[in-house]
């Protein structure tokens, strides 16, 4: 399973890249868009995905960008995956990403 941006989405870092302004369809008119609060790893992973373009990435690819990008143990690589899959599918279901 893949993700990839439903459409070329907007978006501005502000505050530190603590903040996303994104339109979020679910949630608002596109026009009208919210405040979406990321962590470095989130935010990270959104760079990821807007990088892959049409291809979009795995979470395993998600993953592996993520540990290297942190440092982290082997052993930590489940708990991240698992993290990072509940994370792409709340930009699911919010009509950020889709799932191909």
């Amino acid at each position: 399973m893949r993700y990839r941006l439903v459409n070329e989405v907007p978006d501005r870092k502000i505050s530190d890249d603590e903040y996303l302004l994104l339109p979020i369809p679910e949630i608002n008119h596109p026009e009208e868009p919210c405040l979406y609060k990321v962590t470095d790893i989130g935010m990270s992973v959104w760079e990821e995905v807007k990088k892959t373009g049409s291809n979009g990435i795995s979470p395993s690819e998600c993953v592996s960008v993520i540990s290297d990008q942190y440092d982290t143990e082997d052993r930590d690589r489940e708990i991240i995956e698992g993290d990072i899959v509940n994370y792409l599918e709340d930009l699911v279901k919010v009509g950020l990403l889709e799932k191909f």
